[in-house]
Parts: C-alpha cells; sequence; structure tokens
C-alpha cells in the first residue's frame, strides 16, 4: 500500500507541449506587473524589496551586504548565494527590476514542469495550468516585494517531476538550484524524497545536509 502511494519510475510518453511557454510567459507578466507597480507608485517596505536591492547594490560595489534596515549582513538573515548572480546585472543598472523580473520569470516557468507532471499523471493539462497561474500563495509571493526563496518554486516543480520519471540527473540539478536560492528550503526535497523511487530518493536526501548545516552555520559565523 505505501509503495502505491510513491510516483511511478515508469515515464509514460508525452505529447509535445507548445503551449507551455505561452502560458509561462501569460505568467510572467501577470506575475510581474503588480510587482512593479507597487514598486513603480512607492509602496514596496525596507522589507523585503528594500534589504536584497541595498544588500546587491553592496556586493557590486565591491562592499560587505550589510543591511542597515536590518542591521546585519544579509547571509546572516538566510542563506541565498543566488543573490550573487546579480552582482553582474547591477553593475549594469543598479534597480530592483532585476530582481522583481527574475522572481516573476521563475513563478512563470513553474507552469512547464507542472504540465509535464500532470501528463505523466494522466491529468488534464489546464488543471496544472491553473493551480499555477490562480494560485494565491504565488501572487501574493509576487506582488509583495522580492524573497530569493520564490526563485525556487520552479525547481521544486522539476524536482517532483524528476521523483515521479526517476530521473536522477533532472533530480540533482533540481536540489542544487533550491539550495542556492535558500539554504534552509532544501527541506522540501526531503517530502519529495518520500515519494522518489530508490536512486532519486538517495540523491535528494545527500543534496539536503550541506546546504541545511549551513543555513545554521553561517550566520552564526556571521554574528547571528
Amino acid at each position: 500500500m505505501a509503495e502505491g502511494l510513491r510516483f511511478s519510475a515508469v515515464r509514460p510518453a508525452s505529447r509535445r507541449d507548445r503551449a507551455a511557454l505561452w502560458f509561462a510567459l501569460v505568467g510572467t507578466l501577470c506575475w510581474f506587473v503588480p510587482g512593479w507597480l507597487r514598486w513603480h507608485n512607492l509602496r514596496s517596505g525596507a522589507s523585503d524589496l528594500g534589504i536584497f536591492d541595498q544588500a546587491v547594490w553592496l556586493m557590486a560595489h565591491g562592499r560587505a551586504p550589510f543591511v542597515t534596515t536590518i542591521g546585519i549582513n544579509v547571509f546572516a538573515d538566510h542563506v541565498s548565494p543566488v543573490l550573487l548572480l546579480f552582482v553582474p546585472l547591477y553593475r549594469l543598472a543598479a534597480t530592483p527590476i532585476w530582481l522583481l523580473g527574475v522572481q516573476a520569470l521563475c513563478l512563470g516557468l513553474t507552469v512547464i514542469p507542472m504540465r509535464a507532471l500532470a501528463d505523466e499523471l494522466h491529468a488534464p493539462r489546464w488543471i496544472a495550468t491553473l493551480a499555477i497561474l490562480g494560485s494565491a500563495t504565488l501572487l501574493s509571493a509576487a506582488t509583495y516585494d522580492v524573497h530569493p526563496v520564490v526563485f525556487a518554486v520552479p525547481a521544486v516543480a522539476w524536482a517532483l517531476l524528476a521523483a515521479h520519471r526517476g530521473d536522477v540527473r533532472m533530480a540533482t540539478i533540481a536540489g542544487v538550484t533550491v539550495a542556492l536560492c535558500r539554504a534552509d528550503a532544501v527541506t522540501a526535497l526531503v517530502g519529495i524524497a518520500i515519494l522518489a523511487p530508490p536512486a532519486v530518493r538517495r540523491r535528494l536526501l545527500w543534496l539536503v545536509p550541506v546546504p541545511f548545516a549551513a543555513s545554521i552555520v553561517v550566520p552564526r559565523v556571521l554574528g547571528t
């Protein structure tokens, strides 16, 4: 009975999903516009968009990301190495639009693996699409400033798809991506591992200890 609750490693043939990218684009725009309007109309707060905007700006100028609004290093709050990827973008143009845009894009891209998962579970694609584009939780995440953990949403979806397919390589890439977005978010991989076939389960569980330990050790080293 327990085995029946787990994802099957058998991958059924999938039809090519030509509409997935269009839905991803629609989702990206739908999530970007409210977030951008909130920032443009001066309704964003120092927490949390201001925190990450200041941190990335400081790193782009060769300084430590000590955020004055919270009085600590940004990595002493949450360990999110993904912020380093925004440094070269801020050197081109120092604007939080980069953060808002990437967050919206990540949420939009979540449609693709979820439609693929629905396909392989013999469920209608429109249900997966509606579950993502109509999600109040994701809308709230997109409109209330920026949080690096939200960047991990599509990676979690890809990890679910990898668990169903028994794809160790895909699971590894997705798991590492989750850890880079926010180290303590790897706890989500434990839940996915429960549903995964043995090979994927072992890989996901191997990916958990180091990032999770880093999420505890790094803030302590930085003084919190």
